[in-house]
């Protein structure tokens, strides 16, 4: 017995079992023809079928590597050993690279939570996040902090991510060019 689409039959197709999120299905709308991929549609509807939300979660706890700072207002990738969380369409690298393997460009939003040490002083720091090795200018955010205490700092953003594009969070030192303890950091994308 061959397998037939349900509903209302419009040809002798056969139908298929399964369907890949990269198929397109067209229909008619007020004498228009459109098309829309299986992905697409799962997306418009809110429907996660295990592929459909892109999402990446990079997190480092209790890191004790400092992050060298070179010079003053100079920013620096984060320095430790970042895990990887929840995935689905990104990679996660030891270095803390979020990386989007989906095929579809896509609108994400992006988010940073750190909590920064100054090794030693009173200092400006900064935390910021960059696309393919590029600052992103509007997600600094700093704070004064002293050398006994911690900050916790947190940018977000909205950006496009096509495939292979990726995410990574930068540190900074206003004030001079002594080290940073970023000790507890969430990079997160979806």
């Amino acid at each position: 017995m061959v397998d037939r689409a349900d509903g209302r039959k419009i040809s002798d197709f056969l139908a298929n079992a399964t369907v890949a999120d990269s198929d397109v299905f067209t229909f008619v709308s007020g004498s228009t023809n459109y098309k829309i991929t299986k992905s697409q549609l799962k997306t418009a509807l809110g429907i996660d079928g295990g592929s459909t939300i892109a999402r990446g979660i990079a997190y480092m706890q209790d890191n004790a590597t400092n992050t060298v700072i070179a010079a003053a207002a100079t920013p620096v990738l984060i320095a430790g050993t970042w895990l990887s969380g929840p995935t689905n369409d990104f990679t996660v690298s030891a270095a803390g690279r979020l990386t989007y393997t989906g095929t579809e460009t896509r609108v994400m939003s992006v988010d940073l939570v750190a909590d920064l040490f100054p090794v030693t002083g009173n200092k400006e720091l900064y935390v910021q996040l960059a696309k393919n090795g590029t600052l992103i200018a509007g997600t600094l955010i700093a704070s004064q902090v002293t050398s006994s205490g911690r900050v916790s700092m947190t940018t977000v953003w909205s950006l496009s991510m096509a495939e292979n594009d990726y995410i990574e969070a930068f540190v900074g030192n206003s004030t001079d060019g002594i080290d940073i303890l970023v000790s507890n950091a969430v990079l997160r994308m979806n």
